[in-house]
């Protein structure tokens, strides 16, 4: 990373993985303004490149860039929950995530997949937002014990 020009090979690392809707962990080493590399050193432009990139990526909602806390919470939640659902109608359902974590730390919503052509609304708290479907999948975000109705459009 240290004669890092080209941004080109990093965007493409990182399209890949939000093509692939997995998980990666960016570790920087050093950032150094220093001319030579030292133990896996970046320079502050390259980095500023990367990170401006993300930022502009999570600013139009195609990646969340967690703290190392908020990601660790999102995945003991993921570890620990279960769903719960039923159908109401044909296009109406009620969801329950649940777990049995501390309701005042464990807060961050849960991301499910929800095959289907058209787009999903989901209503939690008196609150509806609407998730668009692409590619016949709508990944929609629950919050962990409060109970959701989802309805396709």
């Amino acid at each position: 990373n240290f004669k890092y020009k080209d941004l080109a090979p990093y965007k493409e690392y990182i399209d890949t993985l939000t093509e692939k809707n997995v998980w990666g962990v960016q570790i920087n080493h050093w950032i150094s303004e220093k001319e030579q590399d030292t133990f896996h050193a970046q320079t502050v432009p390259s980095f500023a490149l990367q990170c401006d990139y993300l930022a502009e990526l999570a600013a139009k909602g195609e990646i969340w860039v967690p703290s190392f806390n908020e990601a660790v919470k999102y995945i003991k939640e993921y570890q620990n929950s279960t769903i719960e659902i039923n159908e109401i109608t044909a296009t109406e359902s009620e969801i329950l995530v649940k777990n049995d974590l501390d309701k005042k730390i464990f807060t961050y919503p849960l991301t499910l997949e929800i095959k289907t052509d058209g787009d999903v609304e989901i209503t939690q708290n008196g609150e509806a937002v609407t998730y668009k479907s692409n590619n016949g999948v709508a990944y929609v975000n629950i919050v962990p014990n409060i109970s959701a109705t989802v309805k396709i459009k």
